[in-house]
């Protein structure tokens, strides 16, 4: 993956950044190593140790990545976490660092007065047992300024290369229990995880993406961000609440920013489908012909919904084919197949299943009975899936 970012760096590609309030932040992927290696520094000089667990708790997506990457040049495994709003932003944190051996926690200015609080707070109570040695906080700012004092120690060439089996992230996924599961992901499954999606939905440098779910999403970090850095191509990365707040705000970013591939969960296909509907006396002027690859995934796809979505936009220049079902998790390292073959007839509309296509190269799927015999098409069985992107 380092090496990834080091190839990306000497490109001219670049992520664009929007805020909630739809200002604009350009990150070069120059920059990006840059704000990486510094952190990597940090680190470095800070003593955390090759493999160590660190929990990234940072308000702007700018600062996670370059932490992210920071802690991937230093050898360190990354934790994305997105922190919790609300009045007990530090709760979750601190079910997360239940699960885990020894774990650091970096955090900016913004959030870290309130988690240095709370763990002053819970390593002081004896009767809490949660923790069996003081959990480290390091600032963003503390790490940004170690680097910059002491750029010598931290060579600009690509770090050695690791292992294929070696750890190279660790997300934390509830799935249905509300209860968060660590899932190991190496730096096989990453990569693997990344040729898969390009190839099999013909991603190259000249593409650009559009990404609004959290980063600490595993199809956000994998497949909409870590591919890119791998095809070394441009990528857009907008805050949900921007969409959220005006879901035809996605389709204006397309636009401008002439997106050819995106992704969200079937929900957001029909907010955008409700809101065209309502403003059906009011046209818009959107020119979505640049756009050739729209994930649908993460939970349940819905074939009327999609139809409809379709439907609306394909006068605004949409391609019939562009959306693409699809399926996977956390523990599959993100999308494991996908279609494109999605049928635009309304017969369809009562169908209960979407077909989901065909997996990535790398991974096998079949359905089985309950003993693990193989069953025939058509037959609801339990789905068994075994390769290359499969959580260590």
């Amino acid at each position: 993956m380092a090496e990834a970012l080091y190839r990306v760096a000497q490109t001219d590609a670049k992520i664009y950044h929007l805020s909630e309030d739809g200002t604009e932040v350009v990150q070069s992927y120059r920059n990006l190593w840059d704000d990486a290696t510094g952190i990597a520094r940090g680190l470095q000089l800070a003593g955390v140790a090759t493999g160590t667990l660190a929990i990234l708790q940072l308000s702007q997506n700018t600062d996670l990545l370059a932490v992210l990457w920071g802690c991937i040049l230093n050898g360190c495994v990354p934790v994305p976490f997105t922190p919790s709003p609300g009045l007990n932003p530090t709760a979750p944190l601190f079910s997360a660092l239940e699960l885990l051996e020894n774990p650091i926690v970096l955090a900016d200015d913004r959030l870290s007065p309130a988690i240095a609080r709370e763990l002053e707070r819970k390593q002081s109570d004896r009767q809490s047992g949660l923790f069996s040695s003081a959990i480290a906080l390091l600032t963003l700012e503390e790490l940004r300024n170690k680097g910059l004092r002491s750029p010598e120690t931290f060579p600009q060439d690509p770090p050695p290369r690791p292992n294929p089996d070696d750890l190279a992230l660790l997300l934390l996924t509830s799935g249905s229990t509300g209860t968060p599961k660590g899932i190991e992901l190496t730096h096989q499954n990453v990569q693997v995880s990344a040729c898969g999606m390009a190839t099999k939905n013909h991603l190259g440098a000249n593409d650009i993406t559009l990404n609004w779910m959290p980063l600490a999403h595993v199809a956000s970090l994998v497949m909409f961000h870590i591919t890119e850095i791998y095809l070394g191509c441009s990528q857009i990365q907008v805050a949900k609440e921007l969409i959220l707040k005006n879901p035809l705000t996605w389709l204006d970013l397309i636009d401008r920013y002439r997106v050819t591939a995106t992704w969200a969960p079937n929900f957001a296909y029909g907010l955008v489908s409700d809101r065209v509907e309502a403003a059906q006396n009011s046209p818009y002027s959107w020119d979505l012909s640049c756009l050739r690859w729209m994930g649908n995934g993460a939970e349940a796809v819905v074939g009327k919904t999609t139809r409809r979505f379709l439907q609306q936009l394909i006068p605004y220049g949409l391609k019939p084919t562009a959306v693409s079902p699809g399926y996977g998790m956390s523990e599959t390292c993100s999308g494991i197949v996908h279609s494109h073959r999605f049928s635009l007839d309304s017969s369809q509309d009562e169908d209960s299943f979407v077909e989901v296509g065909t997996p990535i190269t790398g991974v096998s799927l079949r359905i089985v009975d309950e003993e693990d015999g193989i069953l025939s098409e058509g037959t609801v069985g339990r789905l068994q899936v075994k390769g290359l992107t499969v959580m260590a």
